[in-house]
């Protein structure tokens, strides 16, 4: 075998042997943190973030609506299951924000698409407060899926997790969102 094979045959096996090596630490590292690599789940404290109002009056921080039973939908203008839960998200926010319950709109496409959502919002006549995401709160989130919504309590922690829509979507947000302004 000539000097070269010998030494490509060594270099395939350093090469091996570094990629056993990577795909080993991140085994390990995601067994340390499960935490990072699953969506965010009931029970877990829900991800603190600020994010800019479409509107331009200001920013919604999830910090500041502490104490209050608080329901993120995540969404995109392009997005048909989005745009057919939006209204019962509007119902909802409507017959339960005076008992406490806000609604941040929280649209993915980033704020170069200001203009299409504010259109989208006008046309769905949507009242809860929408703001726009560069992709950073949806991967707090581990948003891979939308509408993605995410119900949290007054403490901070999240107690329900919605990805898509079923059917009785509505009749299930209802029941959770009561049981928590109960509580």
């Amino acid at each position: 075998m000539s000097r070269l094979a010998v030494a490509s045959r060594w270099a395939g096996w350093g090469f091996a042997a570094v990629v056993v090596a990577v795909l080993a630490l991140n085994v390990a590292w995601m067994v340390r943190h499960p935490s990072q690599v699953r969506p965010v789940a009931p029970g877990d404290v829900a991800p603190y973030f600020t994010l800019p109002r479409v509107d331009g009056a200001g920013t919604v921080s999830l910090a500041d609506l502490r104490g209050r039973v608080v329901l993120l939908d995540f969404w995109a203008t392009w997005c048909g299951p989005c745009r057919a839960s939006m209204p019962a998200v509007e119902r909802v926010y409507r017959d339960f924000a005076g008992r406490g319950l806000e609604v941040v709109s929280i649209n993915t496409e980033g704020p170069g698409a200001a203009a299409q959502i504010e259109a989208f919002v006008d046309d769905l006549s949507l009242t809860a407060p929408v703001v726009v995401d560069d992709g950073t709160v949806a991967s707090l989130y581990r948003v891979d899926i939308i509408p993605h919504m995410v119900l949290v309590d007054r403490r901070g922690l999240v107690r329900a997790v919605h990805r898509g829509t079923t059917r009785d979507f509505e009749r299930h947000l209802r029941e959770e969102v009561d049981a928590l302004l109960d509580d």
